[in-house]
């Protein structure tokens, strides 16, 4: 296979606009209706358009199919970088440990902010966290115990991970996976 040492730009920009337009067109009703961010389907819509660079891939490629000829499966895995997962062990472990490293930074993040005076945190009772859930709701409405709300909030994190995962793999996919080794010219040239 003989690759260019220079971007593809036509794909490029399909992808670019594609994206950007899907999502736009995804949005449109938001501003449409005039609630804006207060509307009460952002959550959906913001989940749609994140799927959107993913559908800007599919674009870009089959323009190159069209320029560059049929290519199988592997080849366009491989220049998503999805394949092949090598070494395995590692990525396998790179995720486990930035999954569990997340939590902790934002953890001693939060040990460090109380240590230095910067914020006050109560750990207990929770009172920030009610003072928000009560000025949401209508005055006189009965809560649940806060610490049971805190700790389904905490529970909710990988369920939520879980739920987001297929939309952030439409971003990952199209900035990351397509758009960011399309603009780095190839190292090998045409020697590949």
């Amino acid at each position: 296979m003989t690759v260019s040492p220079r971007p593809d730009w036509p794909a490029i920009g399909v992808f670019a606009v594609t994206s950007v337009a899907l999502s736009w067109l995804v949005a449109l009703p938001l501003w449409l209706r005039g609630l804006g961010l207060a509307d009460p389907f952002l959550g959906l819509t913001a989940a749609a358009m994140m799927f959107t660079p993913a559908l800007g891939v599919v674009a870009a490629l089959l323009v190159q199919r069209r320029t560059h000829g049929r290519r199988g499966a592997r080849v366009v895995l491989r220049e998503l970088g999805m394949w092949p997962l090598r070494p395995a062990a590692r990525t396998i472990w790179m995720c486990v440990a930035v999954i569990v490293a997340a939590p902790l930074l934002i953890a001693l993040g939060l040990v460090g902010v109380g240590a230095l005076g910067l914020a006050t945190f109560d750990v207990v009772g929770f009172s920030g966290f009610a003072q928000t859930l009560q000025a949401a709701v209508p005055p006189g409405t009965p809560l649940p115990p806060i610490a049971l709300l805190a700790l389904v909030q905490v529970a909710m994190i990988p369920i939520g991970a879980v739920i987001n995962a297929p939309f952030a793999f439409g971003e990952e996919l199209g900035w990351r996976g397509f758009l960011l080794p399309a603009l780095r010219p190839s190292a090998c040239g045409r020697h590949c």
